[in-house]
């Protein structure tokens, strides 16, 4: 046994080639070949980058050597040597412990990774020798009870799934490690092996690397470190040198060149952060400075934060890119929709999972007109469940029989007693797939048949049968935790991944993008079983070792490069991103490219008009005439955005919207107003004759038939209305505090408060004090508030304050001395002037006149048939139906 152990900090690429070398000549053997050289490495990318590397080296003729991430290795051993064990693989993990432990999908979710955690780091331990071990920590920490409770809880969940495992001759990824270990002895031993790449490993993959190395005739190590003075405190060279005493003595290799030099830029957001990239590898590929693709690295802290921005920005610039960490089968289209019809068949046909099944593209055998007509049917029918309601409603188009053939597809599913095995249910869904003409993607049509058959391998460990309801969670868990797998013969080209895929790697052209504060360096995720402490003390990653790993990954990787560029977005939406810390030593520069690098850039230089340029403004119709009175809640929504108010108040279009099972606002509106009339219009006296009140009227405007309520409506706002009484009886009793007595509801007024503009409109409620002073109270059944500055400033909600200078103008016995918002959902009065309007000397006067004055210009461009896109404030724009087409947010106003 021969072992030599190599640091090799950033900056010494051309050492790479000279283990590789050293690694040919110690197979021993003339001509071409090199089946007995073993080259394991932590990521796929290294290990690509070893095949391409030596590739170029050998020649086109050769027996290539061995090349496997540590993983993949452990597994083909364990499938090779331990034929008499099923493999049961990792995403099936959380399943199998729900249903063995009859637990929630979370908790088998956070229990399965304490299993791994600790077959990781203990492998061989059983479970009472684990349960001591943590005991030992937890009475040396002082933990609670509670916390060790649930570390218990744990192990006998793991004792459990342990024990299913074993009675059904199974192993799940971590024991095959552990198992694959124990069969390096039975493999034909390397002449060589090479560990390239891994810095930190598991005390399980110690174990498989110690028998490794021991079976190998050569072994050549190599650690990537971060720098010279890298403290090696996670380093498995500790290791190393204590299994196999003084025989082995690392060699730091020396850095050849000057370190890369580190700069970063900024991009207003994730959109133009992908946009620059891509101008910037567009750019070095035109200039010939970077043109090997292959070599070329794009590289994110969270990739997923990335994924859509990239492939689209990236396609359209024509860059080539593969995606190393595919999205997950749950989030393809395809699964989607199957999920969908498993939904809508387990759920009675409810109305979304059935509408997304019936028009999925991916349903071949489901009729092209009954596509067509789904969507349309979903809108208008509301709230809609059962086969029968969907057979009903498609056959009012002629479609009757061809939903009642796709309908009847699925009743196969519906598995005597509703309780089956998964392969049962299985074989089944594929039966089903098969009469819809399911398609899982282009490429491979039937994909999924395989993908579906791996769910079989609960069978044999959970030994137990589960429900329609049970299957689809099942299901729907493992598409989430399954990566889509890659279209075959895709053209290779940038490389997109992530920052701890790419460990390891000395890319010749490396962009680093996302480094904010936040995502690198990120927390570590919360356990809910172990707390930090304990994890630190057991061994496991704790939140110090996460970060300085991070730390460590980050450094070599950014100084290997050879040619580096470092970017981070500074906002996204109305959030403000900071750059990460290990941005401190970095300097920031600006970046100019010159030139056209995709078809859009080439448009915007020829002039063509963006589609925001073709919008247009409405003006010149007029139709409010000077002489008629406007409704004085006109004017308010006039002011909210004329444009909107000329599609909704003019035009009278509104867009098209999901008819939702709830009474309309305005017809709740009605109701609570006569309520609350009927409620305040007697003089407040105690609480149970107030109470007794409510109940009286709630059960008279109820049962009034224009309302046309069904009892559980009825029901429901009774129940509503009774719970926020208490607030209401309080706000009451403050009002008549101060001496106001309810004088009238719904009170009609018109009037001219300024000369030439006439106004009308209906007072929700009017109190006085006295015969001088009068209170003008408007209900909200939703959100309401009223703010001075807002109306000072902007002229923001303007009724009531009009409705105050039409009864001064009309001649009101009490002149209006404040007026007030009575929100029933935030059970508040908003008034005006209020505490500290009184305070400044302010009085309802001054606010009056200034709703007049905005009042003023307001019906001069109402009657000049002004319909501007002019938001009062911007966030009035965030739901607005008109967003794709206005004028002001497409920055053509």
């Amino acid at each position: 046994m021969q072992v030599e152990l190599f640091l090799v900090p950033p900056g010494a690429r051309a050492f790479r080639d000279t283990v590789r070398e050293k690694a040919v000549k110690g197979l021993g053997a003339e001509g071409t070949d090199y089946s007995g050289l073993l080259y394991l490495a932590p990521s796929k990318l290294l290990v690509r980058a070893f095949r391409r590397d030596f590739h170029s080296s050998s020649g086109d003729c050769y027996i290539p050597p061995g090349a496997h991430t540590l993983r993949e290795f452990s597994l083909r051993l364990f499938r090779e040597f331990r034929s008499d064990l099923t493999l049961l693989k990792k995403p099936l993990v959380p399943l199998a412990v729900a249903d063995l432990c009859s637990c929630s999908h979370g908790l088998a979710s956070i229990t399965a990774e304490f299993i791994g955690e600790m077959k990781r780091q203990f492998p061989g331990d059983d479970t009472d020798t684990m349960r001591k071990r943590l005991q030992d920590v937890f009475e040396e920490l002082g933990m609670p009870q509670e916390v060790s409770e649930r570390a218990y809880q744990a192990l006998q969940m793991m004792d459990k799934y342990q024990g299913a495992l074993i009675g059904s001759q199974t192993a799940d990824e971590d024991d095959a490690l552990a198992l694959a270990a124990e069969a390096v002895s039975k493999m034909p031993p390397p002449k060589v092996l090479m560990l390239d790449g891994f810095y930190e490993v598991t005390p399980a993959e110690q174990l498989f690397i110690k028998n490794l190395i021991r079976h190998a005739a050569t072994t050549l190590i190599s650690i990537p470190i971060s720098s010279p003075e890298d403290d090696l405190s996670f380093c498995y060279s500790h290791f190393i040198e204590e299994t196999f005493g003084g025989v082995i003595k690392p060699l730091m290799v020396k850095p050849e060149g000057e370190e890369t030099e580190k700069r970063y830029v900024t991009s207003p957001s994730r959109q133009d952060e992908a946009e620059a990239m891509a101008r910037y590898l567009k750019a070095a590929f035109v200039s010939g400075t970077g043109r090997d693709l292959q070599e070329t690295f794009v590289a994110f802290p969270q990739v997923a934060q990335y994924r859509e921005t990239i492939e689209r920005v990236f396609h359209s610039y024509g860059i080539p890119f593969e995606m190393t960490d595919p999205r997950p089968l749950g989030k393809c289209r395809a699964y989607i929709d199957l999920m969908s019809m498993l939904e809508a068949a387990g759920s009675g046909f409810q109305r979304l999972p059935t509408a997304r099944f019936l028009s999925s593209p991916h349903f071949f055998g489901i009729p092209q007109e009954l596509k067509r007509a789904v969507p349309a049917i979903a809108l208008d029918a509301g709230r809609m469940k059962g086969k029968g309601a969907w057979l009903r409603e498609l056959g009012k188009k002629g479609l009757l029989m061809s939903a009642r053939n796709v309908l009847s597809a699925l009743e196969p599913l519906y598995l005597p007693d509703n309780k089956s095995t998964y392969i049962e249910f299985i074989n089944v869904l594929i039966e089903v797939l098969g009469t819809l003409g399911f398609k899982s993607s282009e490429h491979n049509p039937e994909g999924y048949r395989d993908f579906l058959r791996g769910l079989s391998g609960l069978d044999a460990v959970v030994g137990g049968k589960t429900s329609l309801r049970g299957f689809t969670d099942a299901l729907g868990r493992l598409l989430e935790s399954t990566p889509e797998p890659p279209e075959p013969g895709s053209a290779r080209g940038v490389v997109v991944a992530g920052l701890n895929e790419m460990r390891g790697l000395e890319p010749a052209f490396l962009l680093m993008g996302g480094l904010k504060d936040g995502d690198i360096p990120a927390r570590l995720e919360m356990d809910l079983i172990l707390p930090d402490s304990a994890r630190a003390r057991l061994g496991l990653m704790d939140m110090h070792r996460h970060l300085r790993l991070q730390g460590h990954n980050f450094t070599r990787l950014s100084s290997s490069a050879l040619k580096l560029r470092m970017s981070y977005p500074e906002q996204e939406a109305n959030k403000v991103f900071l750059p990460t810390v290990f941005l401190m030593d970095a300097e920031q520069a600006e970046e100019k490219l010159f030139g056209i690098f995709s078809p859009e850039e080439d448009l915007v230089r020829q002039g063509v008009k963006p589609f925001g340029a073709r919008m247009r403004e409405v003006d010149g119709i007029k139709r409010y005439e000077k002489g008629k009175a406007i409704d004085v809640t006109a004017i308010d929504a006039y002011r909210y955005c004329p444009r909107r108010f000329f599609i909704e108040r003019v035009l009278r279009l509104e867009p098209p919207k999901i008819i939702e099972y709830e009474i309309e606002p305005r017809t709740m509106g009605s109701i609570v107003h006569e309520v609350m009339e009927r409620l305040v219009s007697a003089e407040l006296v105690d609480w149970d004759t107030f109470k007794h009140r409510a109940a009286t009227a709630l059960e008279v405007v109820l049962k009034k038939p224009e309302w046309e309520l069904e009892p559980y409506f009825m029901e429901l706002i009774t129940e509503s209305f009774m719970q926020i009484l208490p607030e209401i009886y309080g706000i009451e009793t403050d009002i008549a505090a101060e001496g106001y007595v309810f004088q009238r509801a719904e009170h009609r007024v018109e009037g001219e408060p300024l000369p030439g503009i006439k106004l009308k409109g209906k007072v929700d409620r009017i109190d006085v004090r006295g015969s001088t002073d009068a209170f003008i109270i408007d209900y909200k059944t939703g959100a309401g508030k009223l703010s001075s500055t807002a109306l000072l400033k902007r002229g923001e909600a303007l009724q009531l304050f009009l409705y105050a200078a039409m009864l001064k103008a009309s001649g009101y016995s009490a002149l209006p001395k404040s007026v007030a918002v009575y929100s029933l959902k935030d059970m508040a009065l908003g008034r005006i002037p209020n505490k500290r309007d009184i305070k400044q000397g302010r009085t309802l006067d001054e606010f009056i006149d200034a709703a007049l004055w905005f009042l003023d210009a307001t019906v001069a461009d109402m009657w000049e048939g002004q319909y501007p896109a002019r938001p009062m404030t911007e966030s009035n724009c965030r739901n607005c139906h008109e967003r794709p087409n206005c004028p002001y947010i497409q920055g053509a106003g």
